[in-house]
């Protein structure tokens, strides 16, 4: 007589490895969101808390579909109680502790992007914030600034990344207070904060930005 083997306490069945596959998805998905709501039918307190994305892109979680899912959301998230919003990596409740919730958000909403800035600014020596993009200049300054790379053989992809500021107004607003500059473009070189058109314009005809370009090409600039 033979008798079935039990399963290993850590092996999962065929179903139970779909739905832990699922799981995992969906919060694969969560991670590319800056604001999610969380909620079980709480249709008017999404409405309030939705005032406090702004323009924001967000994502609302059903909790209620799923015992499962929001037993791993409430722990993931370290969630106190639902409805919540979760921006920034900041819990927000709508109750009387709103406004101290609300300024924890604007500081890691600020370090969020300047993370975003940096990461940005490392890709390429070269990188600008511009109106539109190098193929489709937005404004009269963006347009001299490209025909300036065109003429130093700086290839968009290849020798300088760019970023259209008009895309995000949160990026723009930030760039303006970090390098205390009001205007666009703005250009990064060896992923320091140089200034605007006029200030690569006077670098350019001093041969500065040449040599910080192509510092192997010295001789020949000179």
């Amino acid at each position: 007589v033979s008798f079935p083997m039990d399963r290993s306490p850590h092996e999962l069945s065929a179903e139970e490895k779909k739905n832990e596959d699922e799981l995992n998805n969906i919060f694969f998905k969560l991670q590319n969101y800056t604001n999610i709501i969380a909620h079980e039918n709480d249709e008017q307190e999404i409405d309030a808390l939705l005032k406090y994305i702004d323009d924001d892109e967000y994502i609302i979680v059903n909790l209620s579909i799923s015992p499962v899912l929001k037993e791993r959301f409430m722990k993931t998230y370290s969630v106190e109680k639902l409805p919540i919003l979760i921006s920034y990596s900041t819990n927000i409740y709508n109750d009387e502790n709103v406004d101290a919730y609300l300024k924890e958000r604007k500081v890691n909403e600020d370090s969020f992007i300047d993370h975003k800035i940096d990461k940005m600014v490392g890709e390429k020596k070269v990188m600008v914030f511009i109106k539109g993009s190098p193929d489709k200049p937005e404004c009269k300054f963006t347009k001299e600034l490209i025909s300036h790379f065109d003429e130093l053989q700086l290839k968009n992809g290849k020798d300088y990344s760019y970023f259209n500021i008009k895309l995000d107004n949160k990026t723009r607003n930030r760039l303006k207070k970090r390098n205390n500059w009001p205007t666009f473009p703005q250009i990064y070189i060896d992923k320091l904060f140089v200034g605007g058109l006029d200030t690569f314009k006077k670098m350019k005809e001093k041969k500065i930005v040449q040599k910080m370009l192509f510092p192997g090409d010295q001789e020949e600039i000179e």
